[in-house]
Order: C-alpha cells, then sequence, then structure tokens
C-alpha cells in the first residue's frame, strides 16, 4: 500500500517561476546548461553549481514559504498538442515503489550531498499509478486554485521547452486531496525517472521523496539511442551479423526488435527476433541487451564502458535523431544506432518481478524542477 501526504516547502513567486525551473540536472549540458546558467534566479545554481547554499539563500528572494500540506496538480500543454496530468506529492518510501534501473553510487551520493546540505528536495522523481486519478485532478481545476500559468523557455535545447504549464494547489485534507489519498493506495508507484534521486532519499533515512505522479497509461516513452566510437570499425564487423539488410533512410524502427543502424553514409536495418527468442527472460530479449551482447563485444567496448559519456558511447534520446546524423557526417562517430521504445507495460512488468533494465533503456518525458521545493522529513 503506497501512502503519500502533502508537500510542505517552497514555491517560486508566480513571475519567476519561468526562470526558477529547470529540466532535470541530469541532461542539463552543453548550450542548456550555458542557458541556465545565465539566469540568476535558475535552480541550477543550485542543484548543479559550486555553491548550492548560497545560491538556495539568493534564490530565497524569490520564493514563497508553503505550510499548508498540499498536491499540486500539473497539466502540461505540449506544442506538438498532445498533454500530460500529474500531481506533486510526497510519497513514504517502501516496498511498494518498484525501479527498473541500477543507479550509479557517484550521482546517487552527489543528490545525497546536495540534499543534506540543503535539507530540501529539488527534482521531483518520476512516478506512474495504474491507479485511476485524471478525475479527481479534473475536479481540483478550480479557477480559485490555480497557482501558475506558465510556458517553458529553454530555446529548443530540451524537450520541455514550449510547454505550457497550468498548476493547481489541491490541499491534502480537501474532498480532491482525500481521494487522491486513497486512489494512490490501491496500486504500487513505479519510478519512471528520478532513480538516483530516490536512492539519495533512501540513503537520506528520508520517510518521504519529492515525486510527480501520473496515469501509467497516459505515459510516453522515447528511446534512448546510441552512438558509438570503437578501434574496431562498424565496416569490418556488419558481416557478423545475422539479418542485416542496407535501407534507404535512418529513423526510429517501426517494431520491436529491428535495430536500425547507420555508419560511414549508409543505413541497415538489423532484425534481432531470433536473439530475442533465444534469451532466457524479458530483460534479455530486450534491443538494448542484445545490442549490448551481440554488437558491443564484436566492436571490443569494454563491458565498463557501457554508460553516458564514456570514451565509446553517449546516449541521446529519440527526438535527436537528426543531432545524431549529423555528428555521424562530421566524423565525430562511427556508428549510431536507433531503437523502438520500449513500452511502459514492459517498463512495469520488469520492475514488478525485481528486474534491472539496461544502462539508458528508457526516455520518459522529463518533469521540470523547481515548480514545488519540499523539505526532507
Amino acid at each position: 500500500m503506497v501512502e503519500i501526504q502533502g508537500l510542505i516547502g517552497y514555491r517560486p513567486i508566480s513571475e519567476k517561476i519561468a526562470e526558477v525551473t529547470t529540466p532535470p540536472y541530469d541532461i542539463i549540458e552543453g548550450p542548456l546548461k550555458e542557458l541556465c546558467k545565465a539566469r540568476y534566479y535558475s535552480l541550477y545554481h543550485v542543484i548543479l553549481g559550486q555553491h548550492p547554499v548560497s545560491a538556495w539563500s539568493r534564490l530565497m528572494a524569490v520564493m514563497q514559504e508553503d505550510n499548508i500540506p498540499s498536491f499540486y496538480r500539473c497539466r502540461e500543454e505540449r506544442p506538438d498538442g498532445s498533454t500530460r496530468t500529474g500531481f506533486f506529492a510526497a510519497a513514504k518510501i517502501g516496498p511498494d515503489i518498484f525501479d527498473h534501473e541500477e543507479t550509479k553510487k557517484p550521482k546517487v551520493q552527489e543528490r545525497l550531498k546536495l540534499s543534506q546540505t540543503t535539507g530540501y528536495s529539488f527534482g521531483p522523481v518520476l512516478t506512474l499509478t495504474e491507479s485511476d486519478i485524471s478525475n479527481v485532478l479534473n475536479k481540483a481545476e478550480k479557477e480559485e486554485n490555480q497557482l501558475y500559468e506558465f510556458v517553458s523557455d529553454f530555446s529548443s535545447f530540451s524537450d520541455l521547452d514550449g510547454i505550457l504549464n497550468r498548476v493547481f494547489r489541491i490541499k491534502a485534507d480537501s474532498p480532491e486531496g482525500v481521494e487522491l489519498i486513497n486512489a494512490i493506495r490501491k496500486n504500487p508507484l513505479f519510478i519512471a525517472d528520478g532513480h538516483h534521486r530516490y536512492g539519495a532519499a533512501v540513503l537520506n533515512s528520508q520517510q518521504y521523496f519529492l515525486t510527480y505522479i501520473s496515469e501509467a497509461k497516459t505515459a510516453r516513452i522515447q528511446a534512448y539511442n546510441k552512438v558509438i566510437n570503437s578501434t574496431v570499425k562498424f565496416d569490418d564487423i556488419k558481416h557478423k551479423l545475422k539479418n542485416l539488410q542496407e535501407i534507404s533512410e535512418f529513423k526510429t524502427p517501426a517494431k520491436e526488435h529491428q535495430i536500425c543502424i547507420y555508419s560511414n553514409g549508409r543505413t541497415y536495418l538489423w532484425d534481432v527476433r531470433s536473439e530475442a527468442q533465444n534469451s532466457a527472460d524479458l530483460v534479455g530479449s530486450l534491443d538494448a541487451s542484445i545490442l549490448e551482447k551481440e554488437l558491443y563485444h564484436i566492436l571490443e567496448i569494454p563491458p565498463n564502458s557501457i554508460r553516458k559519456n564514456s570514451d565509446y558511447i553517449d546516449y541521446y534520446p529519440e527526438y535527436k535523431l537528426d543531432e545524431m546524423v549529423e555528428l555521424a557526417n562530421l566524423g565525430k562517430y562511427d556508428i549510431i544506432v536507433a531503437l523502438h521504445p520500449v513500452s511502459v507495460k514492459t517498463v512495469m512488468e520488469i520492475s514488478r518481478n525485481g528486474k534491472k533494465m539496461p544502462s539508458k533503456s528508457t526516455y520518459f518525458d522529463k518533469i521540470p524542477s523547481g515548480i514545488v521545493i519540499s523539505l526532507n522529513y
């Protein structure tokens, strides 16, 4: 049984919320990092800056304290017309919180240090529920409850750019708040994004962690694609891959167990259905697992280098396919790989069975940090 409570902490004043909020810390890099860094009141200075305590003190000038335990319903309207709705809450750490990803100790320690230094949680863990919460959230969408309406501005450097965010307060002891508490009790929560933040909360001996809860049936996953350099060139080993055929266009594969590969100006489709069928379990049948087992060893990529920003491999979400091709054409990578997205159902099944997926297997749509900042408790 999952227990949730209303949040207590701080949130930005209305006129500064667009400046304060940022994408999650782990995707702030390159031009996006420079943009966030240039904003005086950006949460970037707290979550990634050299002096988080002084940055947090400075940020207090545009924050307001909120001591009424509340949930915060956030409705996102994306530029492509799609929407997502969910709410911010404090969820109790326990056996009904399921994850699907191995955490890396340095990243967890980094988030733990920030949490212990400041006493607050700044970035929510994205969790999914199978409970029906949309009707309750829609009832709470009243004009008198609206706190914010703002458009995220990240100059196209993030997939959070251009999203219209509408945020409403739901007091935890209100009829809608009680309905949410009862609805969430019925099913476990599945961590979609923010495994290291959750790990830090556990190590910090917290009872609760900051989360954004949305319905699993509305979740959207992009593939986490790969760019690869190795000592062995793809042209020298491609003959070793069974069921590889040349095609005309590099794009996201239409089906599971098809892997699209681009190298040296040519595109290939690799059918790995036989490898998936020969796998002993669901994790082994994932395209990301097959890629590691069947391709990486032929390319002589060391197992400990299968991580973000290694000398061999980096990772790009699906929406950056064109950027990946450009980098390959410039000679920065020998191989780029596009996968079919993993289904939400598969992620939940793996989580429920206590298994872990390969690193960077999924890219869930991100949740901004800074709309609500929670006291650790």
